[in-house]
């Protein structure tokens, strides 16, 4: 995770994926984490944490409001906000 002890390391052996393995890392920032690019660059199909955040705000919100998230509208201004913040 961005900021943590050690923010370059990935704590997989990519050298062992295949082309059809799935990489799903949980953090979200950034966005593409040392695990996602080395996974990537092993030719697996990555997911990143952000829709994992987006999922529990999103189940928070039905919780305190009675009513369904607008996933849509979180998923955007999530990723918005995260590309501003790499760029």
């Amino acid at each position: 995770m961005r900021h943590g002890p050690d923010a370059d390391a990935t704590a997989l052996a990519t050298l062992k994926l295949t082309p059809n393995a799935l990489v799903y890392d949980l953090v979200y920032n950034p966005m593409l984490t040392p695990l996602l690019a080395s996974a990537q660059r092993a030719g697996a199909a990555v997911l990143g944490g952000l829709s994992m955040l987006v999922y529990q705000g999103a189940a928070a919100f039905e919780i305190w409001f009675d009513q369904p998230a607008p996933v849509d509208v979180m998923t955007r201004t999530a990723t918005e906000a995260m590309q501003a913040r790499e760029s």
